[in-house]
């Protein structure tokens, strides 16, 4: 019985643990160390390539965001920049493709 109850304790602690450390992480996101010095939203945007005067405080529909709100939308994002250089590399696939059908 004692095993089992030790065993118990174990799973129970771990588990406090583990959703400690998800807490925890959660908390830094956007933690640029460990020392506590974090990265502001707008540094965060700004490393994704938005440019300054895009909104990120703000919802659509006008709500004040939090800055961890901010943090969780940039790092779900789609950066400017490589998505233009997608769009390029289709525009120029597809001219190819029309020649080679137009020959």
């Amino acid at each position: 019985m004692i095993a089992s109850n030790s065993s118990r304790s174990a799973r129970a602690f771990s588990s406090r643990t583990h959703q400690n450390h998800a807490a925890d992480s959660a908390a830094h996101c956007g933690s640029s160390s460990n020392s506590g010095v974090r990265s502001t939203p707008r540094e965060l945007y700004r490393a994704q390539g938005f440019p300054d005067n895009y909104v990120i405080d703000r919802g659509h529909d006008g709500r004040k965001l939090s800055n961890k709100a901010q943090v969780m939308m940039v790092g779900n994002s789609v950066s400017p920049w490589p998505m233009a250089a997608l769009i390029r590399a289709n525009m120029l696939e597809d001219k190819d493709d029309q020649m080679e059908e137009a020959a």
